[in-house]
């Protein structure tokens, strides 16, 4: 009897190749598209236009114009570019080559050099000092600035400079910091004989003092506010904190703001108008003063340089000598009043102007005048006016 042939294995050999799923197509990598904000301009456009609109001084713009032309030049933009363009690499790129860049540029050595060429040829030297942290910060600051003014003027979607700032600067010893007026300093203030006659009769020492507590404002801004800078929407008066020129009709300084972040609404206090501003306003408005407070005149560059002065002698008058306690302690103050009222930080930062430094801070347009004016309702300081 023949046996069968027993059934063969395949060597592994000999076995078939799995057959591979079909391949699935993947997507083609394409980069994103800029979109278009709401106005189209140049750089050159925007920072004229930002420069124009925040009346600085002729060696501050020197300065800023130097940092936006290197900025410029080291990531390969001109001023002709639509100020949209820039993204997020251009400012790596100039972040980058700032920290290469030789900090003294003077001399036979760099006259003839493009800041490129003098990357180039110097920046791995380590016997050549480079530009520190500060230096950097002040043209980032700068430059984040310009391009604020530009997405709040839809000019850009978002700030690509937001963020950028560097916590690695070279530490410097710091002055004393500003102190908070506590609650005896602000009684001392405000329990002055001169609080003591009718609002009615208050001078526009008496208001700028009185406003620097309860809208935290700096003190140029309140100085310089006019009457069209009194505003009331949808139910709720406000001061319009701006730049723009409202009037001409006298010879005081030019409205200026400190930084563009400092261009705000501050919804007015409700002690402030039961103190009788929105009288004092009207009374201004009727007798064809285009300024608030008429009487603060300028004598120098700014419009509060004399009533600096007097507050001043007036704290020392008072017994407050500190050096850490002058005018600006009332943002200070105002500031604490807002933690312990349970203001958001947020909403505090915008009520006093600190144009946001995170990401974060550069989208959306920021909170209503209802919600502002809720949050300001909070705040109290305990004052014999309350």
């Amino acid at each position: 009897m023949s046996v069968p042939p027993e059934a063969s294995t395949p060597s592994p050999e000999s076995a078939p190749a799995p057959i591979p799923p079909p391949a699935v197509p993947q997507p083609i990598q394409q980069s994103q598209p800029i979109l278009p904000p709401q106005r189209i301009a140049t750089v050159q456009e925007v920072f004229d236009r930002y420069l124009s609109k925040f009346d600085r001084r002729p060696r501050t713009e020197q300065a800023w114009r130097r940092h936006m032309e290197m900025f410029l030049e080291l990531s390969g933009l001109t001023w002709v570019a639509h100020i949209h363009t820039v993204n997020d690499a251009h400012v790596e790129d100039f972040i980058l080559a700032l920290r290469k860049l030789p900090a003294r540029r003077q001399g036979a050595n760099f006259r003839t050099l493009t800041l490129a060429q003098m990357i180039d040829k110097f920046g791995a030297s380590a016997d050549v000092p480079k530009l520190d942290q500060r230096s950097i910060n002040v043209k980032i600051d700068a430059l984040r600035a310009v391009f604020y003014y530009a997405q709040r003027h839809k000019y850009r979607l978002d700030n690509p400079f937001v963020g950028k700032v560097s916590k690695r600067a070279t530490k410097r010893v710091k002055p004393k910091p500003r102190l908070p007026f506590d609650a005896d300093e602000l009684a001392s203030i405000f329990g002055n004989e001169m609080f003591q006659m009718p609002p009615h009769q208050w001078e526009g020492k008496h208001w700028l003092t009185v406003i620097a507590l309860y809208a935290g404002a700096r003190m140029e801004e309140i100085g310089q506010l006019r009457v069209i800078d009194y505003r009331m929407r949808d139910g709720i008066t406000y001061f319009a904190i701006t730049a723009m020129e409202s009037d001409d009709r006298d010879d005081s300084p030019k409205k200026s703001l400190k930084t563009v972040g400092s261009e705000r609404e501050i919804p007015v206090h409700p002690v402030l108008i039961q103190l009788g501003l929105t009288r004092h306003v009207q009374r201004m408005k009727a007798i064809g003063e285009s300024r608030m407070f008429p009487d603060i005149r300028a004598n120098g560059e700014e419009i509060t340089t004399a009533y600096s002065k007097w507050f001043g002698r007036f704290l020392t008058k008072l017994g407050i000598t500190s050096p850490q306690k002058v005018f600006h302690s009332f943002r200070h103050t105002f500031k604490d009043a807002c933690r312990n009222c349970g203001v958001p930080r947020e909403v505090a930062e915008v009520l006093m102007g600190h144009a946001g430094r995170t990401v974060g801070d550069s989208y959306g347009t920021g909170y209503s005048l209802a919600v502002l004016a809720f949050e300001v309702r909070k705040i109290s300081f305990g004052t014999r006016f309350e």
